[in-house]
């Protein structure tokens, strides 16, 4: 399977060898990634209580005093916001898509650079 061919699937439906391929790396480092991702960070979708809309949000997972997890806020998108949590998902899968690690955080990680899209929120 080509790069090309992964384009016309929907991302939400791909499967580990499709991310292989668009990643340029062993299928088996798919799952490795995806650990190294949800260990480090969180990526979701929330409703704010300021004006009952949702909004995305993205944060890193550090070992905090005592060994206690802290989710340092990275981003969000207070610009783009949406009574339906679906369209606002559709959004943030949008956004996400479009991101890469810089080098040293890729290199800090283990990762490719485009590993960060693999963080898709799924609806459930």
């Amino acid at each position: 399977m080509t790069y090309a061919l992964v384009q016309q699937k929907p991302r939400l439906k791909w499967t580990d060898l499709d991310w292989a391929n668009y990643l340029n790396c062993p299928i088996w480092r798919i799952l490795e990634c995806k650990s190294v991702l949800h260990a480090n960070f969180l990526f979701r979708v929330r409703l704010s209580k300021a004006n009952d809309r949702y909004v995305y949000e993205l944060f890193q997972k550090v070992d905090g005093p005592k060994g206690k997890k802290r989710y340092n806020f990275i981003l969000a998108d207070w610009f783009y916001q949406f009574k339906d949590k679906a369209e606002e998902i559709r959004v943030a899968n949008e956004f996400v898509s479009g991101l890469s690690f810089k080098d040293e955080v890729a290199d800090n990680l283990g990762l490719p650079k485009r590993a960060i899209q693999m963080m898709l929120i799924r609806e459930k």
